[in-house]
Formats: structure tokens, C-alpha cells, sequence
């Protein structure tokens, strides 16, 4: 390699002879072969996460979905039992992305709670809640 081909003496070189080619061609290294890594915007990388806020508080757009979506959940009571429970909760588990989603959900848990609390648990050691049930069943008293 002379100094006139502008080629460096670190650089390594294919000369291809031909009716193509008759010029040098420097061969990219490793590191040359992709762009050097940037960091992503923050907005590309994701939102992170918080506790829930101080002044967490239901918006009317909250309002109207809880109307739409939850109408018989009491959006206060539950909306308080939200709140007091992310608040006591340690660690990262109380990290979230998006709060009103995480409202939302609870919501959504909370009407499916409604509908769980609301049958009574049938103990499968006692199948009968009473004894006159139990006295229908065979038919008189035991």
C-alpha cells in the first residue's frame, strides 16, 4: 500500500483485476458494518413507571366509563379501597405505567367481585345449608 492510494496501512485490501474491477476496495470491519448504537429517545423506551399519586382522583371521563362499564360498583368506595391499597403496597409491585388503567381494572375486579360475594360458599363437608334441607332430602327427619 502506498500513501498515493489513499488507503491506510490498517486497512485491509481486496484488488480485484478484471473488466469490472480494477480498483482497491477496502473490506468493512466488524464495527464498520453497523451504525454506531444511540440511545432510544425516552419516548420510544417506554413510560416509566410511579407510585400512585398524591392527588389520584376520579376525572369525568373516569366517571363516564365507570358508567358505562361498572355502573354497579360504588365508584367512591372503590375508588378508596384503589387508593388506601397501592398506597400501603411495598416494592415494585406498586410501580405502574398507567394509573387509570390500573383503576380501570380494578373496577372491572371489582364487579366480578360484586357477583362472587354475592352467592353464599357451599362448604362440601355440610352440602346442606339447613336442617329442614337436609330432612327433604331423605325424605323425614334422621
Amino acid at each position: 500500500d502506498s500513501p498515493s492510494d489513499g488507503i491506510s496501512g490498517s486497512e485491509r485490501v481486496v484488488v480485484t483485476k478484471g473488466p469490472y474491477v480494477d480498483t482497491p476496495t477496502p473490506i468493512p470491519q466488524p464495527a464498520t458494518l453497523l451504525p454506531p448504537p444511540e440511545a432510544a429517545p425516552r419516548e420510544t423506551r417506554g413510560k416509566r413507571g410511579t407510585r400512585i399519586p398524591d392527588d389520584f382522583a376520579v376525572t369525568p371521563l373516569m366517571r363516564t366509563w365507570h358508567r358505562e362499564h361498572t355502573p354497579d360498583v360504588d365508584i367512591d368506595v372503590e375508588t378508596a379501597n384503589f387508593v388506601d391499597y397501592w398506597r400501603a403496597k411495598p416494592g415494585k409491585d406498586a410501580i405502574k405505567a398507567d394509573w387509570i388503567a390500573a383503576w380501570r381494572t380494578w373496577m372491572r375486579n371489582a364487579k366480578k367481585w360484586q357477583g362472587e360475594r354475592a352467592r353464599p360458599a357451599r362448604n362440601p363437608h355440610r352440602p346442606y345449608a339447613n336442617p329442614a334441607d337436609v330432612e327433604a332430602a331423605y325424605g323425614g327427619t334422621l
